[in-house]
């Protein structure tokens, strides 16, 4: 794809943004009022539901596979893209619910609730880039929600470099490039990764590189995600106090 396609004279990309900034961010909590922690968030035009159900102490006749038992879908009517159907899109969802659970089992106080499990199901409505982040972002806050204790929030950001630019939150357009890709997510107070997949090899300087644009796009997504719990929770107060005043 040509690069004046991608990035416009006047270092616009596609959707308008400028290379180090990332698509608007707004997201729900608390949809589903049985679920014990539920998040709808969108990142640009990728859409993805995030439900947890947990901690679930387990009986000793239930089998004890992980910590985190992870679900992760992908609507049939989220893409119009074709290769995204079928059997490789089945392993893709296998692996990234894998790499979801493990990412979350390194954050969870586990000793706060022994032989006890988590039921985290992803699914994602829209399709437009950046799937894997979006989700792990909505599992985060889906998790707070939830009130289950975790060390620290864990935050995802994907960057790519193409044509000798390098981007942050990669929309389905710009994961079409053959280009060097990364999806990262960090420990939000630490800022250490927690999480890295690749989608190709890269040198040295530009793993560097992109490591860095990512980490700037997960604080870009930390402060917005921070404003809406914050946002929750004084809604949630303020109701509360309004139910004890009748």
């Amino acid at each position: 794809m040509p690069r004046e396609e991608l990035i416009s004279p006047d270092g616009l990309r596609t959707d308008g943004r400028r290379p180090l900034e990332v698509r608007k961010i707004t997201c729900r909590i608390g949809i589903l009022p049985r679920a014990d922690g539920s998040c709808h968030l969108e990142m640009g035009n990728t859409v993805v539901l995030a439900t947890v159900y947990g901690p679930r102490e387990l009986s000793s006749r239930q089998p004890f596979s992980g910590i985190i038992r992870c679900e992760y879908s992908m609507a049939t009517f989220a893409s119009t893209d074709r290769r995204r159907r079928g059997k490789k899109s089945d392993r893709t969802s296998v692996e990234i619910a894998s790499s979801i659970k493990k990412t979350f089992e390194s954050v969870l106080l586990t000793d706060l609730f022994p032989h006890s499990r988590v039921d985290v199901y992803i699914q994602v409505l829209q399709a437009d880039g950046g799937e894997r982040s979006a989700a792990i972002n909505a599992v985060t806050i889906a998790m707070v929600n939830a009130g289950i204790p975790m060390k620290d929030l864990i935050i995802s950001c994907s960057s790519g470099y193409m044509e000798n630019t390098t981007v942050m939150d990669l929309n389905n357009v710009e994961t079409l490039v053959r280009g060097p890709q990364l999806t990262l997510a960090i420990y939000a107070h630490s800022g250490k990764v927690a999480l890295a997949h690749w989608e190709s090899k890269a040198a040295f300087e530009i793993f560097e590189h992109l490591i860095a644009v990512a980490k700037e796009g997960c604080l870009q997504i930390l402060d917005v995600i921070h404003s809406n719990i914050e946002k929750y929770s004084l809604r949630l107060i303020a109701s509360r106090d309004s139910i004890s005043r009748k």
